[in-house]
């Protein structure tokens, strides 16, 4: 078996020091029953390969529209790549295409995303309902978090302003110790 994949891999640090990744194509063969080779995609291997390296970048296709069977979970490698034979690179084309002549599995996959759809778009308005209030409650907790912030700062300057205080006078802080 020989295919092509996208990995995440770690490109650096952000600028808060945590990684930040960047997708890499990489490349899978099978050598043998206990040989297998996975290493980012080199230009040999497009070339060793140009059936299954076409077969990757129609699976990536971004010029489609609708879900890309690539996001969805429902769907192995070997259907998605049954599909992609076909032209078939989303949920609502799988959905919208004659799959009489298909083979069982490819009827089988056009029936679950079916399902797929059918409960995604009766769970829609609930789940907007949903992120509406997370957006609301996010939008107050940061302006809570504005505020705490501007209430630190006055503290700390308050606070600093009254232990420069006894220093420039010569006396002792209050309840300090000499």
């Amino acid at each position: 078996m020989i295919r092509f994949f996208d990995k995440a891999v770690q490109r650096g640090k952000g600028e808060d020091g945590l990684p930040i990744y960047t997708m890499v194509p990489y490349f899978e063969a099978y050598k043998s029953a206990v040989t297998r080779v996975v290493r980012p995609a080199r230009g040999g291997d497009k070339v060793a390969h140009p059936n299954e390296w076409k077969d990757y970048l129609a699976s990536r296709e971004p010029d489609h529209e609708g879900f890309p069977l690539a996001a969805w979970p429902q769907i192995d490698e070997a259907d998605r790549k049954g599909l992609a034979e076909r032209g078939i690179h989303t949920l609502e084309k799988l959905i919208e295409t004659d799959m009489s002549s298909a083979p069982s599995e490819l009827r089988d996959a056009q029936s679950r995303a079916r399902d797929f759809i059918e409960r995604t778009h009766d769970d829609a308005p609930r789940l907007a309902a949903h992120i509406a209030e997370l957006e609301a409650s996010e939008k107050a907790l940061l302006e809570d978090n504005n505020e705490l912030r501007a209430d630190v700062a006055r503290l700390t300057s308050e606070l600093d302003k009254a232990q420069a205080a006894p220093a420039q006078s010569g006396g002792k802080p209050k309840g300090g110790a000499a």
